[in-house]
């Protein structure tokens, strides 16, 4: 056999071998996707983590902009929070931080944080 055609059908398996090896579902996620992912159980309450390509990139286990170290007190107000770090993610807000005000929003008629 010549030495082309030895070259040509091995570039051939080679590329054969290559497309059943990476399947759809291998494949990474989008760069810009992002995912909210709910933490519940941790010990004071719960949190959210925000995700690429399934990296962490933001896990916020307690309520930010209050004092102490207080999870969410339900999983409601975790994703409302959660989502609202996500919009500003996306509209291209870094870091994309929760003011005062805002957690009160969310915290709006909860039960008081303990001290």
């Amino acid at each position: 056999m010549k030495p082309i055609h030895l070259a040509v059908l091995l570039c051939i398996s080679l590329a054969a071998v290559g497309q059943t090896m990476v399947s759809p579902q291998s494949r990474p996620k989008a760069e810009g996707t992002y995912q909210l992912r709910l933490i519940p159980g941790i010990p004071d309450g719960v949190g959210f983590e925000i995700l690429r390509a399934d990296n962490v990139l933001i896990r916020q286990a307690h309520i930010p902009a209050v004092a102490g170290l207080h999870g969410f007190p339900d999983t409601v107000t975790a994703r409302q929070a959660g989502e609202l770090m996500l919009l500003k993610l996306t509209q291209g807000q870094l870091p994309p931080t929760l003011t005062r005000a805002e957690i009160a929003d969310i915290l709006a008629g909860t039960p008081p944080l303990r001290r």
